[in-house]
């Protein structure tokens, strides 16, 4: 869903096409690193599905790297967002 918006956002926003590519790939990014994500989690929920500080703590890092992705595809958007309407 989230890239059926930002496809044409990207087309928009972006004033070339490396800037265009670097928009669509930054959500394409998130989207894998939320899908490893996910499976790490359930893998590590069959493997000990009561609480255990060792599988937080891998959760965490699943989470803090989502997170990181987020980070980078914001600062892509932004910095093209800035460049198309000036800043």
């Amino acid at each position: 869903m989230l890239l059926l918006v930002a496809i044409p956002l990207a087309f928009f926003i972006g004033s070339g096409l490396w800037q265009r590519v670097a928009m669509i790939a930054s959500i394409i990014v998130v989207i894998a690193i939320e899908l490893l994500n996910t499976c790490a989690e359930k893998l590590c929920d069959h493997v000990t599905p009561e609480r255990h500080p060792q599988i937080k703590i891998v959760k965490d890092m699943g989470s803090a790297a989502v997170f990181c992705a987020l980070a980078v595809a914001a600062i892509i958007w932004i910095a093209a967002i800035l460049e198309r309407f000036g800043a």
